[in-house]
């Protein structure tokens, strides 16, 4: 574990020395968050439907910290597995008597270490304005955001392995990119989404990634249907890592590269 927090640290620090990357990071980050607000905020003014801009404004905040966290919406690491691969890159990593994936995980989280820290900030400031009501709503927090990141980390791997077999990446990348960030409720809390709809995209494994640990914070109590979303939830964190395993598993067998 102490080397893989060593990695972290190491490829944190290595970015901190480009200054203008980290400005254009921030400005990026909070630009997308802004106009997030900004458009949900136009939409409940003129909509029939209640939207408390507060509620969304907190919703957005949290949610896009979890994003950034769990590296949902655009499947960063699995774009930056496949390049490596594209480029031949990862025999620096196979050579090392390491574990890959968790190897790759911790160099990756590092590379992110601004983005991160940006992110907490952005989870604070959420939390402030609507803050959690119960200690319930802080522990299923933390228990959706762990079942976030090993769906995610499925995802970033299913994308990641494509570039064993296909040349180009980006657009597959892209376009699931996209279907998550819908689907997630990045780009909108699924309590906007038709009821029907909304019931069966909860039978997905796509709304665990940020809607799931975002939403967790307003619940009080341990019903039936937070049983039935953490059950949901689980399943599908389980099946998706085994089968992103085998397919990375199946994936290295097929790689061949000359060189490190």
């Amino acid at each position: 574990m102490e080397l893989y927090s060593n990695i972290v640290k190491f490829n944190f620090f290595r970015f901190l020395t480009y200054p203008f990357e980290i400005i254009a990071g921030v400005a990026k980050r909070s630009a997308s968050i802004v106009f997030l607000i900004l458009f949900w905020s136009i939409i409940g003014k003129y909509s029939s439907n209640l939207i408390n801009l507060k509620d969304i404004i907190s919703y957005f905040l949290i949610a896009s910290s979890v994003n950034a966290f769990v590296m949902a919406e655009y499947i960063v690491f699995g774009d930056w597995i496949s390049d490596i691969v594209k480029q031949g890159d990862l025999n620096n990593f196979l050579i090392k008597p390491v574990s890959i994936l968790p190897f790759l995980y911790s160099t990756y989280f590092g590379k992110i270490g601004l983005r991160l820290c940006f992110s907490v900030i952005t989870l604070i400031l959420g939390l402030l304005i609507s803050p959690p009501q119960s200690l319930t709503a802080v522990i299923l927090f933390i228990i959706f955001l762990i079942i976030a990141i090993i769906i995610s980390f499925s995802f970033n791997i299913f994308v990641g392995v494509l570039a064993f077999y296909i040349t180009e990446v980006k657009g597959i990348r892209n376009a699931i990119g996209h279907f998550v960030g819908i689907l997630s409720g990045a780009s909108a809390p699924l309590t906007l989404f038709p009821l029907g709809l909304k019931e069966f995209i909860l039978l997905t494994p796509f709304p665990y990634m940020i809607y799931g640990p975002t939403n967790s914070l307003k619940i009080n109590t341990v019903d039936a249907n937070v049983v039935n979303s953490l059950a949901i939830s689980t399943f599908w964190a389980v099946i998706l890592l085994v089968i992103a395993y085998l397919v990375w598993q199946r994936g290295i067998k097929e790689y061949e590269a000359i060189g490190i």
